[in-house]
């Protein structure tokens, strides 16, 4: 069983030609050759594209998923020149977990980008927000632990507005992922 948001190396299953030898790759094709146009049809075209943070804290936020960002990046059909940090009060500011998105993304660093769209939110703005576009998963909020990036990221700022226990309900109702 794979557990998302967990730093960690995907192992990819392939039969191994134990006459090859090991420094060579083989592929049933050239990877140059692949139309991805199916494949990315509904990812988005633009000029940059925001990373929000690791993979289940990016998809929060995001409309496209973490791992079909690596992939377009993986297959230059995105430039990393074209990846920022999305810099919102939101963004989970754990430096371990941003080595490990440039690890991931074959970068030495991001550049930021101030993300508009979840600055200068209103308590009730942003819980509007959060229970209609965020994508939550609802393992993230079985258990808050009140030093948690969710609790003091997520919740702190609506606290005023609505009960912890109220507001991990309404996004465990509203759960898309």
């Amino acid at each position: 069983m794979w557990v998302r948001c967990r730093p960690a190396t995907v192992l990819q299953c392939s039969t191994i030609n134990t006459n090859m030898n090991m420094s060579e790759q083989s592929y049933p094709y050239d990877p140059g050759d692949i139309d991805y146009s199916d494949v990315f049809r509904d990812f988005p075209i633009q000029d940059t594209y925001c990373i929000h943070g690791h993979a289940c804290d990016h998809d929060i936020f995001s409309t496209f998923k973490y791992e079909k960002l690596l992939m377009a990046v993986g297959s230059a059909y995105v430039s990393r020149d074209q990846l920022r940090r999305a810099i919102h009060p939101y963004t989970n500011p754990t430096e371990s977990d941003w080595l490990t998105i440039c690890k991931e993304f074959g970068i030495d660093r991001l550049k930021d980008e101030i993300y508009l769209p979840l600055t200068d939110l209103s308590p009730e703005e942003l819980l509007e927000i959060q229970l209609t576009d965020w994508n939550h998963s609802s393992h993230q909020y079985s258990c808050i632990d009140t030093n948690s990036y969710y609790y003091k990221s997520l919740y702190t700022p609506v606290k005023d507005i609505i009960s912890i226990d109220d507001w991990v309900a309404a996004l465990n109702l509203h759960s898309r992922l």
